[in-house]
Order: C-alpha cells, then sequence, then structure tokens
C-alpha cells in the first residue's frame, strides 16, 4: 500500500533522506559496488602505471592541472597513455557506470518513498535503469550539446568584441563580466535542470521533453533548490574531503589512496541521489498534487 505523504520541509526530507540510506544500505550498495566498483578499480590500475602524475589532476579534470603535470613528467610516453587513458576511463563513467548507477538509485529512491519495502531487491532497479538507458544518454548528451553550444556562442561574442575593441583595458574588463555571466547561467541551468535525469527514470520522458519537464517543476523554486543543493554539497564534499584527506595520510601508494577514494565515494553518492529524488518527489506534491495521486491509488 502507497505511503501517505506530503508536502515536507527540508528537515523532513532529509530525515526520509537517511531512513532511506539506513533502511536500504544493502541495495544501495550492491549497486554502487557493481557499477562504480568497475571504474574504481580500473583508476587505480591505471594510476599505479603512470607513477609520475598526480592521480587528483586527471580525476578532477582539470586540464591547466593535467598539462602541469605532464610536462613535469620524465616517462617516456606518458602523455600519450595518460590523454588515451583519462578519455577511456571518462568516456566509460559518462556513458555506463554513471547512468546505471543513478538511475537504479532513482528508481529505488521512488518506490521506496511510496512504499515501505522490506527487502527490495537491487536487480530490479538495475533492470529499470537498463532499459531507460539509452533515454538517459540521449537526454545528457542533449544536456551537454546545449553546454557547448552556448560556450561557443559566447566565445563568438567575445571574438567579435576583440576585434571591435582598441585598447585591452575594455577587453579585460569584458572577458571578467563574461565569466560571471558563464558562472551564474551554469548555476541557473544546473538548478533548473535538476529533475531532467530524475523524470527520464520515473515519469519514462526523455531528450526535450525532459528538459521542459525540469523546467515546469523548477519553476518558482530556484531560491528554495539553489540553497537546499548548495548546502547538501557543502556537507557532503566536507564529509568526502575530510574521510580522504585521511586515507592519504595512511594508505603508501598512490594505487591503494584511488581505492579508498572509490570506497568513499561508493559509501557517500547514493546521498545527493536520494535527496534529488527526495526533492522531485516533494515538487511533485507541491506543484500537481500528487500525493491526492498516491491517495487515490492513481501511483
Amino acid at each position: 500500500m502507497p505511503r501517505m505523504l506530503q508536502a515536507r520541509t527540508i528537515g523532513e526530507i532529509l530525515d526520509d533522506v537517511f531512513r532511506q540510506y539506513r533502511s536500504y544500505f544493502v541495495p544501495l550498495m550492491i549497486i554502487s559496488v557493481v557499477f562504480l566498483g568497475p571504474i574504481i578499480i580500473l583508476q587505480a590500475i591505471f594510476m599505479s602505471h603512470v607513477p609520475a602524475l598526480q592521480y587528483q589532476s586527471l580525476l578532477s579534470g582539470n586540464p591547466n592541472q593535467i598539462m602541469a603535470q605532464l610536462q613535469k613528467s620524465s616517462v617516456p610516453g606518458v602523455a600519450l597513455v595518460t590523454a588515451v587513458g583519462s578519455f577511456v576511463l571518462l568516456l566509460l563513467q559518462l556513458n555506463i557506470s554513471t547512468p546505471l548507477t543513478d538511475g537504479s538509485y532513482y528508481l529505488l529512491t521512488g518506490d521506496t518513498l511510496l512504499h515501505d519495502r522490506e527487502r527490495p531487491s537491487p536487480w530490479t532497479y538495475v533492470r529499470g535503469a537498463v532499459l531507460r538507458w539509452g533515454s538517459y544518454l540521449g537526454t545528457i548528451w542533449l544536456m551537454i550539446g546545449l553546454g557547448v553550444a552556448v560556450a561557443a556562442v559566447l566565445g563568438l561574442f567575445v571574438f567579435g568584441m576583440f576585434l571591435l575593441a582598441s585598447h585591452a583595458g575594455p577587453i579585460v574588463g569584458l572577458l571578467l563580466l563574461l565569466y560571471v555571466v558563464v558562472i551564474i547561467l551554469i548555476i541557473w541551468l544546473s538548478i533548473r535542470l535538476l529533475f531532467a535525469i530524475p523524470v527520464v527514470f520515473l515519469e519514462k520522458v526523455r531528450n526535450w521533453g525532459a528538459l521542459k519537464r525540469s523546467f515546469a517543476l523548477t519553476s518558482g523554486s530556484f531560491w528554495r533548490l539553489f540553497f537546499i543543493i548548495v548546502i547538501s554539497n557543502l556537507i557532503f564534499s566536507f564529509a568526502s574531503s575530510g574521510l580522504a584527506a585521511i586515507l592519504n595520510l595512511v594508505l603508501p601508494t598512490t594505487a591503494l589512496r584511488v581505492l579508498g577514494s572509490g570506497v568513499i565515494t561508493i559509501l557517500l553518492t547514493p546521498l545527493m541521489t536520494l535527496l534529488i529524488g527526495n526533492l522531485y518527489i516533494d515538487m511533485r506534491i507541491r506543484r500537481e498534487g500528487y500525493d491526492l495521486e498516491i491517495r487515490t491509488g492513481q501511483v
């Protein structure tokens, strides 16, 4: 029988997040190990064969840090190995590990929030994630493409201004202003598209439909969602960084540190997905009377 839900405060939402994390810890960890574990092992193997590089630079994807490490390296051919290896790992994570992990998390979140499951099978949610895998890829690459298009348009704008300007001063000011605008735009889009992926898995809507659906659900709630996500990210990042710092002190090799960091990722990754899934359900209740659908048995 469906649970009786209603609009919740942020405290009540967090209570539900940690309740789900505790109650369904085993299936969450099985999902994490199955899809995140292989990537973490591959990262550890890769880093153990590239001793001259700092693995944090590769994992963060910061191009400046990566190039600095490559220039310092004395290992023959390390630049090519590093570039190909990090690119392959990124593609595997983006196209396989992340969609199947997040999809399984979201399906578990929606199901266990609406129904009290005693011993849910993780494979039920994994199967559902696999079935929606293609829809996820289409939607996420659409979002990436939109980001690239926006960056290209802004780049052309800056280039045009550079050609028109005759002094360096205006260009520097314009670039600083553009940088601020881009950051604001990224933050705004990240909040407005916060529910695009949950929509893919929980409503079976994809591509432009998922993006438009997320915009509709977040309309008028930008600042509430913004502060919830920022504060939650700070808390989770602080916990992750603290644990990683401790492991870096006690683990002797880079490969072991990567594995230790991976264990932290496996343990903490479900929390943010559970939070976003709960916020999605809560927003549907607030905007669409989703709780009435639950009570009348339409869900």
